[in-house]
């Protein structure tokens, strides 16, 4: 019976436990999850914030250390130009007060081109020493003409530019005579506006007596700037070196150097212009000038154009410029087709050494062929310049009563020729 009992008891039942503490746990994870994430938010846009200040540049200080820039001391030196050469320069403060003039003194035949101060206002003895070089202060420059002479051995002043040949120098002097520069004594200086320019150191020959040939003696540097005019081909520079100015500045003086528009000198402003479209060129000439043909063939060319300096209905030997255009199809180097021409023997060898000189019309290169004989009181000068598959021959007719003027308006017109695309 009382086993019964037992059994009939109801069984225990556990109760279950309430459900608010799960929540309580759900709210505290999301909202710890919502902090973390707000901080996390505002770390990034902090971050932000920092990267882009970062990037504002601050005004740098310069500290003692820090180099501070300065101007360019030439910018302030005074400006100078040779009216014959069109070329233009600067000269620093220690120089440039003195009153400086260009100069054209008569040789015995032609001029010597001499740009030196006022002081030196005794043109006889300019004229003997060239240009009263070593007599009158620091600097000296000039150069003679073509046709120069003045009975006296070529110094410094009297050279007439240069050419390099291989690894050497030579320089042209008067009375058609060249030599070469010690290589030890002359070095090219890179102009930074592409004239052609040497450097060179001057020395004493060895009986100590006389400058080394082709430098300015020793005490002295020189330079030679080759100026492309058919008179006066060579400009010379001499510089003292002493206290005043220092080898640094003198190629501070050669680094200014530049030639200017040589189409628009004062000499040229009334002159006609002639263009030849068919055949690439273009120059001044003088207004009272008389056109005598033009573009037409001849044996192994084609005339471009003659010009007479008087009417050519007086009469007489006229002086003027012809101008003929050679075919140049090979577009061999100009001294190649010049010998070509030429052909061999005695008597081109003879013409090629002594009366063949390089130059330059408009920057391009180009050959002057000075006469060896005077037919009929008329000296013809030949210059030849290449172009494309063409070489132009220009010839100049000056009457040798009044050869200097001839030359002179033959040098102007050539200065202003221009071979347009």
């Amino acid at each position: 019976m009382e086993e019964n009992n037992l059994q009939a008891q109801p069984p225990i039942v556990t109760e279950p436990k309430p459900v608010r503490s799960w929540l309580k746990i759900v709210l505290f994870v999301a909202l710890g999850v919502i902090l973390v994430g707000g901080l996390v938010f505002a770390g990034i846009q902090i971050g932000k914030i920092s990267n882009l200040k970062s990037q504002i540049a601050k005004p740098q200080l310069k500290t003692q250390n820090q180099e501070i820039p300065t101007l360019n001391p030439i910018n302030s030196w005074k400006t100078f130009r040779i009216d014959t050469l069109n070329i233009e320069f600067k000269l620093p403060p220690q120089i440039s007060n003195k009153n400086w003039e260009e100069k054209l003194l008569n040789g015995d035949r032609g001029k010597m081109l001499c740009f030196q101060v006022t002081e030196a206002n005794d043109d006889l003895l300019s004229r003997m020493v060239a240009c009263g070089s070593r007599l009158y202060g620091t600097l000296t420059m000039g150069g003679p003409s073509v046709n120069y002479t003045y009975g006296r051995e070529g110094g410094f002043m009297d050279l007439q530019g240069f050419e390099k040949i291989g690894d050497k120098y030579y320089t042209h002097v008067v009375n058609n005579r060249k030599f070469e520069i010690p290589r030890e004594l002359v070095s090219n200086f890179d102009s930074p506006n592409g004239l052609a320019i040497i450097k060179i150191r001057g020395e004493q020959d060895d009986t100590g007596d006389f400058p080394v040939q082709g430098t300015p003696g020793e005490g002295y540097l020189g330079a030679i700037i080759n100026t492309g005019n058919p008179t006066y081909p060579g400009l010379s520079i001499v510089l003292i070196l002493d206290k005043d100015i220092s080898e640094e500045t003198f190629d501070q003086i050669l680094s200014t150097f530049k030639f200017l528009d040589q189409s628009e000198t004062a000499e040229t402003a009334g002159w006609k212009v002639y263009t030849s479209t068919k055949h690439k060129v273009t120059f001044k000439y003088p207004a009272s000038w008389y056109i005598l043909s033009e573009d037409q063939k001849i044996m192994d060319g084609t005339l471009v154009v003659a010009f007479s300096t008087s009417d050519p209905k007086s009469g007489g030997n006229l002086s003027g410029i012809e101008i003929v255009s050679y075919s140049n199809s090979g577009r061999i180097p100009l001294i190649d087709w010049w010998r070509e021409q030429m052909g061999e023997g005695e008597y081109a060898k003879e013409i090629e050494s002594k009366y063949l000189f390089k130059t330059a019309i408009s920057s391009l290169p180009a050959l002057r062929q000075e006469p060896d004989s005077a037919p009929e009181n008329l000296e013809m000068t030949d210059f030849f310049v290449a172009r494309d598959s063409t070489v132009l021959k220009i010839r100049a007719t000056n009457n040798i009563v009044n050869q200097d003027a001839d030359k002179e308006i033959t040098n102007l017109i050539l200065s202003t020729f221009k071979f347009p695309d």
